[in-house]
């Protein structure tokens, strides 16, 4: 893999850390993500750090995070091979529940194949990220995940999800956001 390392623009680094409180609340910081290289040269590590925790409150909780209505995951299993991903799950919606699959490039195109058959509704993941809440192996895993609703190409919707597994995370973090579309 082949990479440089050059310079951050001007605008580059008003994003970057600064030691100033005032600039970081200004420019509406919640946190930093810290990257290093390792001492060998060919490591890489990231860490996110909140600054706000207030953020996180059970407010922010009860509209986000791993939301479970109008529709509720049960169950889902995955299967990969080297180019697709096999989802199927059992989800309740309007007091039925259903066994949805879907096929796509990984578990989360597999399940918004099997969501937009199900619902009728039109929408693409438009921003993902996720982080460790700790830093070690058995942490638990923070899930963003943003959806486009086509229908109307205005409409953004975010959803979090929390869990130990990473892709299970991303899974209720995608149920989430649908939740708050279909919650409109």
């Amino acid at each position: 893999m082949d990479f440089s390392i050059r310079t951050a623009t001007p605008a580059e680094q008003m994003y970057s850390y600064s030691q100033s409180g005032q600039i970081e609340a200004q420019t509406g910081c919640i946190g930093h993500l810290r990257a290093d290289f390792g001492s060998d040269g060919n490591s890489f590590y990231s860490s996110w750090a909140d600054h706000n925790a207030s953020l996180k409150d059970q407010a922010f909780k009860d509209e986000y995070i791993n939301l479970k209505e109008p529709l509720v995951l049960r169950s889902y299993t995955a299967q990969n091979d080297d180019m697709t991903t096999v989802i199927s799950a059992e989800v309740e919606y309007k007091g039925k529940t259903s066994l949805v699959s879907g096929t796509g490039n990984g578990p989360l195109d597999a399940l918004c194949v099997a969501l937009r058959k199900l619902l009728g509704k039109d929408f693409e993941i438009c921003a993902y990220t996720e982080h460790a809440l700790e830093r070690k192996s058995s942490s638990k895993a923070a899930t963003y995940i943003a959806i486009k609703d086509n229908d109307d190409n205005e409409s953004v919707f975010w959803g979090v999800g929390v869990h130990e597994n990473i892709s299970t995370a991303s899974v209720y973090a995608l149920i989430s956001a649908v939740n708050r579309e279909l919650s409109k």
